[in-house]
């Protein structure tokens, strides 16, 4: 919801930023509910428990276009590809590249503090792939999404009374 008024607010950098937060957290609930072995935390980050997964884990280390090393934590690039190696839903893999796909821009804001005008993303878009990767991750309400409107709704029909 945070993100949503982010996006109203026109806030690009919160939007790139976060917006890869939620992808990576939305994969860690769902590997966590599908594959409660596969994520082991270390010192509040997630590693791919490669005792249990040592064929992900050697596909990770073959794929010359991640660069995985062994006790990498994991990433959003990493999250795509073991769902993709489990055969995990196809739309969500999707969702997650496009998402991914926003990571130079998101990076420039990150850690260059680079300012990236409101005309050059679509933050809407952004907006609604994390709705994707979140549905698709966990079971929400259909109305979760217009919070903010209901509640401006609600403050507003109180202050006229």
């Amino acid at each position: 919801m945070i993100i949503l008024l982010q996006a109203n607010r026109e806030l690009v950098s919160e939007v790139l930023i976060r917006s890869k937060n939620i992808g990576e957290y939305a994969c860690e609930l769902y590997l966590e509910k599908n594959y409660s072995d596969l994520i082991f935390w270390k010192e509040n980050r997630p590693y791919l428990n490669s005792e249990n997964y040592p064929n992900i884990e050697d596909k990770l280390l073959n794929n010359e276009d991640i660069h995985y090393r062994k006790e990498q934590y994991l990433n959003i690039h990493l999250y795509i590809k073991i769902l993709e190696e489990l055969n995990e839903n196809e739309e969500l893999i999707e969702s997650l590249n496009k998402l991914s796909g926003y990571n130079q821009q998101r990076n420039k804001v990150a850690h260059g503090l680079s300012e990236i005008p409101a005309s050059q993303v679509n933050v809407r878009k952004i907006v609604n792939l994390c709705y994707q990767i979140v549905d698709g991750c966990v079971d929400l309400k259909e109305d979760w999404s217009k919070f903010y409107d209901q509640f401006n709704n609600e403050i507003s029909t109180m202050l006229d009374e």
